[in-house]
């Protein structure tokens, strides 16, 4: 008998302790896998090569703007002199376990780690997320865009 369970996203199967572990399962699952991860670097590929265009064509000049702020345990908005279309943060902890993440226009939605999720709001000149937002906690920030 195949797995008894499916995950919710992708169909994954997910073996009960009752549930015979067949090899096929597994080779329909890296399919499935290998699909997706396919489809997602076809996605990202194209985004990147459509920022790239955006970027130092047409006229325009590549900019970017640098800093940290505290942060106060409420959105936190950074705002720049040009259109921004990448982000990249990062926190400061004396643990030295810090989370990271890149934050790209078009996409809504980043990873800061396996289970935190950023949610960036780009403006023409600005950009807003809900995470990097803890209240005392030092945050460093690269902001890379284009003005004409």
């Amino acid at each position: 008998m195949a797995s008894t369970g499916k995950t919710e996203h992708y169909r994954l199967n997910r073996w009960a302790l009752s549930d015979q572990i067949l090899m096929e399962d597994f080779n329909a699952d890296n399919e499935t896998l290998d699909a997706a991860l396919h489809a997602l670097s076809d996605s990202l590929v194209q985004r990147a090569g459509a920022l790239q265009s955006a970027i130092g064509s047409g006229g325009h000049t590549c900019r970017l703007i640098h800093g940290s702020y505290v942060g106060s345990g409420e959105n936190k908005t950074l705002s720049c002199p040009f259109y921004p279309v990448a982000v990249y943060l990062t926190e400061a902890r004396e643990s030295g376990v810090n989370h990271s993440s890149v934050l790209l226009r078009g996409v809504t939605l980043a990873s800061a780690y396996s289970t935190a999720k950023v949610h960036p709001v780009w403006g023409e000149c600005s950009v807003a997320f809900d995470y990097y937002t803890d209240e005392g906690d030092t945050y460093y920030y690269l902001v890379l865009g284009y003005s004409d």
